[in-house]
């Protein structure tokens, strides 16, 4: 194989010289010698990229959104206007009679004193509304809310003010939340194979099943958008030779045909798909927990949001720079094991210490965002590639 030095210094040669160099190294390693030449990472690379992540976002936008969309605003409850006048009602306002009313202490919000009680209590002389505000061992009869007043003050809209979920509709907000996510999963599985369409195929994938013709026609646009020049002789050469060492795998591919059971046997890959799968679902717990809980934690819930996701971008940035030195593993047990303890501790401090709580909750969700980053890409290097492939329900 031709030298690291000699293919840094091929783009300055002539081309007679270039494409002795490029023949030469396409009889070890033809696709990864070629793809240095062509540009591993230039305009027709970050082209693909950029679109992969402008997906991204729109799809963090649907997965996010509940935050604010199914906030639950403070409520009370709506009271008719009355007539107060007469003796009994003297130098007792609207506003008076409507929070008595609602002074309910043990079902806030969702049931009020009896308003016909109320006023017949008053009206027959038994008390006045100062006594009846005063005693605390008197029972008033309550009657559940019909319709409720919400505040703007953090909120605007939401689902909660616009449909009332809330008292004995407020299990439809979780509810919303659980079905968004469930046909999330029914998306991946029916549609995740739809997202080829923006995205074109695996050249490697391409050349080892003998799809010269369409692994050409991406390599040469490949070759144009990121302006660097290759011959009809190199691309054939690379065709000739990459298909040969995938000959016989391929023939063995189809005479096995991997299904999700493979995953589960033999023992050892059982063992390894439900230590990925545990770990994946410990972080998908506290990631979305901790992004559609900020609500949550107290004070501003638009700053908590902004933070919460601000700390992903050094989370990411962290994991480029270290996980080729330390590897997966390490980076993945201290990322979960501090992110954990972050969180719990959050968990126990008093609102009064509200800025201690949302630190330590950021910190949680910098090493989860970590951890989440890190366990993507375990699970794509654990995994034998036919294995994977049978869970897209394609080759990638």
């Amino acid at each position: 194989m031709q030298s690291i030095k000699a293919i840094k210094q091929l783009l300055k040669m002539d081309t007679k010289d270039r494409e002795d160099i490029l023949l030469s190294c396409l009889t070890s390693k033809p696709l990864d010698d070629l793809l240095k030449i062509v540009g591993e990472f230039g305009k027709y690379q970050k082209i693909r990229l950029c679109m992969i992540c402008l997906v991204s976002v729109l799809c963090a936008f649907h997965a996010q959104n509940m935050v604010f969309v199914g906030a639950r605003p403070a409520q009370y409850c709506t009271i008719p206007s009355v007539n107060l006048s007469g003796d009994s009602w003297k130098n007792v306002t609207q506003e008076d009679f409507n929070m008595f009313l609602r002074d309910v202490p043990e079902n806030v919000g969702c049931s009020i004193r009896s308003l016909t009680e109320t006023r017949r209590l008053v009206e027959l002389g038994q008390y006045s509304f100062e006594e009846l505000k005063e005693m605390k061992n008197i029972t008033i009869a309550t009657e559940p809310c019909t319709a409720w007043t919400y505040s703007k003050e953090v909120y605007g809209s939401t689902i909660v003010s616009e449909f009332d979920l809330v008292c004995d509709r407020k299990w439809l907000t979780s509810t919303s939340k659980t079905l968004y996510f469930f046909g999330r999963l029914l998306g991946a599985i029916v549609f995740g194979q739809l997202a080829d369409i923006f995205l074109p195929e695996s050249i490697r994938w391409l050349l080892s099943k003998g799809k010269n013709e369409e692994a050409e026609k991406i390599m040469k646009k490949l070759i144009a958008t990121n302006k660097r020049e290759i011959t009809e002789e190199m691309t054939n050469t690379l065709l000739n030779k990459e298909i040969k060492p995938h000959e016989n795998m391929e023939n063995k591919t189809q005479e096995r045909k991997y299904t999700a059971l493979d995953l589960v046997r033999p023992l050892q890959m059982a063992i390894l798909s439900l230590n990925v799968w545990f770990n994946w679902l410990v972080n998908s717990f506290v990631y979305y927990g901790l992004g559609l809980g900020t609500e949550y934690l107290g004070g501003n819930p638009y700053i908590n949001f902004c933070i919460a996701g601000a700390v992903q971008i050094p989370a990411d940035i962290l994991c480029l720079l270290l996980l080729n030195k330390l590897g997966r593993r390490l980076p993945l047990c201290v990322t979960m094991v501090t992110g954990g303890i972050a969180c719990i501790a959050a968990g126990f401090i008093a609102k009064d210490m509200l800025a201690l709580k949302i630190s330590l909750a950021m910190i949680g969700k910098f090493m989860n965002a970590a951890s989440y980053g890190i366990i993507y890409l375990c699970a794509a290097e654990v995994f034998p590639t036919v294995v994977r492939q049978c869970l897209r329900g394609r080759h990638t």
